[in-house]
C-alpha cells in the first residue's frame, strides 16, 4: 500500500512538473528576447574602419527621449537617396556592414543605427523588446533624422526579422518613404509567437503572450504588419524570405505579400534558414537588391 501511494505521489509529481516546463517555455523564451542584447554592445568602429569609407557616428533622439546611436555614411552626392537599414533582435549595426560598400558603390547614402536596448543606444530595462511596437517608431526617429538633419528627401527602409516588421510598420505610418525591403519578417504578433511556442499547447501561449505584453507595456494590435503593409503600395516593396526558415516560416511573408499592394516582390530563397539569403547567394542577393533600389529611386 506504501508504495502504490509513493507511485502514485510520483506520478502527479511528475504531471506537474510537466506542466510547470510546458507553461514556463514560453514564458522564459520571452523573457530572453525581452531582455536587451547584450550582444554586440560596441560601436563597431574597427569594422566601419576596415570598410575605407567615410563614416560618421551618429546621435538622435527616440520620441520618447532615448538616445538612438548609429554610423552614417555620407554619399559623395549630397543630393542622392539614403537607405535605412534596421538589424534584427539582438544584433547591432555590425549585421549590415556587408551591405554598406554595394550601397555606397551605387551612390546612396546609408544610416545603421540600433534600435533602443541593442547596440550602443540607450536602454529601456523594464520595458525590454516589444516585437516592433517601440522599435518601429524608433525608426520613425532614423527617418527624421535623415530628413531633417541631413537633408535627404528620397528615403528607403531596409531591415531584417524584427527590424524588417520595424520597417513594414514605419513605412505605413511615413508616406514619404520611397521603397522597402523586408527580410525575413513575421506576418504578427500572434503569428510569431505561434511559431516559436511549438509544441506547447495553445492556452499556454495565449496567456503567457497576454502576461508578456501587460508586463512589457505594449499593445499585441499594434504589431500586425500584415494590415500595415496593405498601406506602402504603390511605393515598391521587396520582400525576401527563406524556404528553411524555422524560427519565421516562409508563409508568413508570403502572407504579407498577398496582403500587399502594388508594386511587389517576394523571393523564396530555396533552402535558405533565418538570414542566410544573403549568405548563400550574395551575388544574386545584391544585384536584385540595387536593381530594386535603382527602380525605387528613379
Amino acid at each position: 500500500m506504501h508504495r502504490r501511494r509513493k507511485g502514485r505521489v510520483l506520478v502527479m509529481l511528475g504531471l506537474g512538473l510537466t506542466v510547470l516546463v510546458l507553461a514556463a517555455s514560453p514564458a522564459v523564451a520571452s523573457y530572453v528576447a525581452s531582455m536587451p542584447a547584450l550582444k554586440g554592445r560596441s560601436s563597431c568602429e574597427e569594422e566601419v574602419r576596415a570598410l575605407g569609407l567615410p563614416a560618421e557616428p551618429v546621435t538622435f533622439p527616440s520620441d520618447d527621449g532615448l538616445i538612438l546611436r548609429g554610423w552614417f555614411f555620407p554619399s559623395d552626392d549630397a543630393s542622392a537617396p539614403a537607405v535605412i537599414y534596421v538589424h534584427g533582435s539582438g544584433a547591432s549595426p555590425r549585421e549590415g556592414l556587408g551591405l554598406v560598400g554595394p550601397l555606397h558603390e551605387a551612390g546612396y547614402h546609408v544610416l545603421l543605427f540600433s534600435y533602443r536596448n541593442h547596440g550602443l543606444s540607450d536602454n529601456d530595462w523594464m520595458a525590454g523588446v516589444s516585437y516592433g511596437a517601440r522599435e518601429s517608431r524608433d525608426v520613425d526617429a532614423a527617418i527624421r533624422y535623415v530628413h531633417d538633419v541631413r537633408g535627404v528627401s528620397r528615403i528607403a527602409l531596409q531591415g531584417f526579422s524584427m527590424g524588417a516588421v520595424g520597417v513594414l510598420l514605419s513605412a505605413a505610418r511615413n508616406p514619404d518613404v520611397v521603397a522597402v525591403v523586408a527580410e525575413s519578417p513575421y506576418a504578427s504578433f500572434e503569428q510569431v509567437w505561434a511559431a516559436n511556442g511549438r509544441p506547447v499547447p495553445e492556452f499556454f501561449i495565449q496567456a503567457t503572450r497576454a502576461l508578456v505584453t501587460r508586463m512589457r507595456g505594449f499593445n499585441g494590435d499594434d504589431i500586425q504588419p500584415v494590415r500595415a503593409v496593405g498601406q506602402i503600395g504603390p511605393r515598391p516593396l521587396l520582400l525576401i524570405h527563406g524556404t528553411a526558415d524555422a524560427h519565421i516560416p516562409w508563409r508568413q511573408s508570403q502572407a504579407l505579400f498577398q496582403a500587399a499592394g502594388e508594386p511587389k516582390t517576394l523571393w523564396l530563397v530555396d533552402g535558405a534558414h533565418h538570414g542566410d539569403a544573403r549568405l548563400l547567394y550574395p551575388d544574386r542577393y545584391h544585384s536584385l537588391l540595387l536593381e530594386f533600389y535603382r527602380r525605387a529611386f528613379s
